[in-house]
């Protein structure tokens, strides 16, 4: 952010910005599967309903926040509506189903608690340096290793299998060879 904006501004704005990629990042790419998940049974005015459920409630923590807190207060907003979003989403998920709710929890639950502690433990330790590129590389290998832990613990078989035929076509596509082993 500092190479981007400035030194000065990314440090005004680093509370924000980690508040706003959070929210992205996390629970609005979780709350991205729930929303697709409802729409495929047929039930899209579920996600208008919550919605509108949602404006009241945000638009006052919006208010009080920004009241108390100025932008760093509009962040934290926008992430408490994104975080009850995604909640809101699983709990008409988990109604949804009829059958495999256990497992469908389970691995719900299982990539919050990956998700989560991947991000505190890239927030923890990025700042016990200031030299971009070993930053660079522990988010790379913090990002690395949740990749791997969402391979070994919630992708099946079928899962796996696709999103190799989709990655062995995504390079070929790009012209990056892809040996068979």
């Amino acid at each position: 952010l500092g190479l981007w904006v400035g030194a000065e501004f990314a440090r005004q704005s680093a509370l924000v910005f980690k508040l706003l990629a959070f929210g992205l990042l996390f629970w609005n790419a979780l709350g991205r599967l729930l929303t697709n998940w409802i729409h495929a049974h047929g039930r899209s005015d579920i996600t208008a309903k919550f919605h509108l459920l949602e404006l009241p409630l945000y638009l006052g923590g919006l208010w009080l926040l920004l009241q108390t807190q100025g932008i760093n207060g509009a962040a934290a907003a926008s992430l408490l509506r994104m975080a009850l979003d995604t909640l809101l989403l699983f709990w008409f998920s988990v109604r949804l189903l009829t059958e495999g709710r256990v497992l469908f929890v389970r691995r719900i639950a299982l990539l919050f608690v990956i998700g989560i502690g991947t991000y505190l433990m890239a927030e923890g330790l990025v700042t016990f340096t200031s030299v971009l590129w070993m930053r660079i590389l522990m988010v790379l290998g913090i990002v690395g290793g949740y990749g791997l832990l969402v391979w070994g613990k919630l992708l099946n078989v079928y899962e796996k299998q696709l999103l190799t035929v989709i990655g062995k076509r995504l390079f070929h596509r790009f012209g990056i060879l892809w040996e068979s082993s």
